[in-house]
């Protein structure tokens, strides 16, 4: 987004791209195999055992959390974008039939 004091120009292409890849960041996250049982398996050492599963609950809840919020922003960026689309075609409309 710009501005030149009287105007804002927003890229609505990079919206909607910024979405898509939002989109795709949160898709990664969701598919994550958030498992820890392999791993603790194989460490073979009980303590340590111990700070893997705490690490991976705490982990798997901060997930969760960011999965939420990038969700959210997407559904914002992307309604941002439709509703400026929305108004730019609506303004190059009234302003083609003042023309007329």
């Amino acid at each position: 987004m710009m501005s030149d004091g009287k105007n804002i120009r927003v890229d609505l292409d990079e919206l909607a791209t910024l979405w898509s890849e939002l989109k795709s960041a949160s898709g990664t996250l969701s598919d994550v195999d958030a498992s820890v049982g392999r791993i603790v398996d194989a460490i073979g050492h009980r303590e340590l055992e111990g700070k893997v599963r705490e690490f991976a609950t705490l982990w798997e809840k901060t997930r969760g959390a960011l999965i939420v919020d990038m969700d959210t922003m997407g559904g914002n960026l992307k309604a941002i974008e439709e509703t400026l689309r929305s108004t730019d075609s609506e303004l190059k409309k009234a302003l083609d039939g003042s023309r007329s």
